[in-house]
């Protein structure tokens, strides 16, 4: 936790992660100590919790890979119809239907496995030129 406790003195609040807030619930702890002595003198200060939002560091996000470039992809690596009309299909569906960008990149990721040793569209662009 970068800062546990925050003072918001315009709006009154102070303002605590929440897992600083469950470590205070337990009486005695040293968050418990911090936020009583946070208290002193700012008692009418509404107490309120930040959400914390967790990040996945092992996860892959395949920054380029958009719909364009996938398209792009699949005609320059596959002269197979059957995937061109299916890729067509997802796209249609993924516009009006709850099959949203992730279902396609799934799908995209299965069909080219060899696009997941690439981190970016450059390095992937770059291969083509050289190849």
């Amino acid at each position: 936790m970068k800062t546990p406790l925050k003072v918001d003195f315009i709006n009154q609040k102070i303002i605590m992660s929440r897992t600083f807030a469950k470590k205070a619930k337990i009486y005695g702890s040293n968050e418990f100590k911090d936020l009583l002595k946070a208290r002193e003198g700012l008692e009418e200060y509404e107490l309120t919790i930040r959400k914390e939002i967790k990040k996945n560091a092992g996860k892959e996000c395949y920054r380029g890979l958009t719909y364009d470039y996938m398209r792009e992809y699949i005609l320059s690596h596959t002269k197979d119809s059957r995937i061109i009309k299916e890729f067509d299909e997802l796209l249609l569906l993924s516009k009006c239907h709850s099959i949203r960008y992730p279902k396609v990149k799934q799908w995209f990721l299965a069909t080219f496995p060899e696009i997941e040793k690439y981190n970016t569209k450059k390095q992937v662009y770059y291969e083509l030129q050289t190849a």
